[in-house]
């Protein structure tokens, strides 16, 4: 609990009553007895001044103090304010506060192919880098064969922003990158018995305009060719848009058009929409909806999920 100030008058009080005790009662001369009255009559003005005066400060001390004065070891809460990626196919150059661990989980239905449970930790080694660590530690897969579960593979990466100082024109952008690598450390039955390493490597540029903020993402994928050395690439384009919704309780709404060319298959474009909304000051909940407008994946899939960041936290100095 904050401390509550002791009355600025009462050390003087005090005080004052130890010389009326020094003068009355232990013999001190008759000039000094006749200090008395006036003694008293400070007294007296101290009784009778305003209650909530206060002390003015010393006027060697230059400290500032704002707000109650915090106990001893009290814990001082600096969560700061979540940066979700999820659950979009593209990320925007927003970095987890440097020193924090935030996690990103959820689940996706698949309306024909399964389910998952996805899970990303990121650390902010900076305000401008993060690393992360992104698995599906449960997956549903259902095949004509069979429904298979086990865990999917593990992706490592780190996403970088540029930041600059002064607003980049009237859009104010902000660039970034991002690169991981995928490893087949999954469920031989959930990849459909493939072994290859995969790389990915991403440029993100974020702007505003008005009330709208948005991502242009775009990330070349090198897929490793089962049982060789072999890869094949694939191109993923992507542009976001976001926007305050209800500023009352803070829901946005999101929308996403992505378009996956694949070197040996047909291309697919997707549509997602979605609100996301914050549940305190260090968490956000999304829901959505995902569909393969065009191409072979015309799959429907319900996202919901949330970001939260366990911030820091540390000792008041006293």
């Amino acid at each position: 609990m904050p401390r509550h100030p002791s009355s600025p008058r009462l050390p003087v009080r005090l005080l004052t009553l130890a010389a009326l005790l020094s003068v009355v009662a232990c013999g001190a001369p008759i000039g000094t007895r006749a200090a008395a009255p006036g003694a008293f009559a400070a007294l007296r003005a101290l009784d009778s001044a305003p209650q909530d005066a206060e002390a003015p400060a010393p006027a060697d001390d230059d400290t500032e103090i704002v707000g109650p004065m915090r106990p001893f070891n009290e814990p001082i809460d600096l969560t700061p304010a979540p940066t979700p990626q999820r659950p979009t196919f593209s990320s925007n150059t927003q970095t987890t506060a440097a020193g924090t661990l935030e996690v990103e989980t959820g689940f996706v239905n698949k309306e024909s192919k399964g389910e998952s449970w996805p899970v990303t930790l990121k650390y902010g080694l900076d305000e401008r880098r993060e690393v992360y660590a992104s698995v599906s530690p449960v997956v549903w897969t259902r095949r004509r064969a069979g429904t298979s579960r086990g865990p999917g593979d593990l992706t490592l990466g780190v996403r970088q922003s540029y930041p600059t100082d002064e607003p980049t024109g009237p859009l104010d952008l902000t660039p970034a990158t991002l690169f991981a690598v995928s490893l087949p450390t999954g469920d031989d039955h959930i990849r459909g018995g493939h072994e290859e390493v995969n790389f990915y490597a991403a440029g993100i540029l974020d702007g505003s305009e008005g009330s709208f903020d948005w991502t242009m993402y775009y990330e070349l994928q090198v897929l490793g060719e089962d049982g060789t050395w072999d890869f094949t690439t694939q191109h993923l384009a992507a542009f976001a848009v976001s926007s305050m919704l209800d500023e009352t309780i803070d829901l946005s709404g999101f929308a996403e058009l992505a378009y996956l060319a694949e070197t040996s298959s047909e291309d697919t474009t997707y549509l997602q929409a979605g609100v996301s909304f914050p549940a305190g000051k260090s968490t956000v909940w999304d829901v959505s909806l995902r569909d393969g407008i065009e191409g072979k994946d015309s799959n429907r899939e319900f996202h919901l999920g949330l970001t939260h960041n366990f911030g820091r936290r540390r000792r008041a100095d006293g």
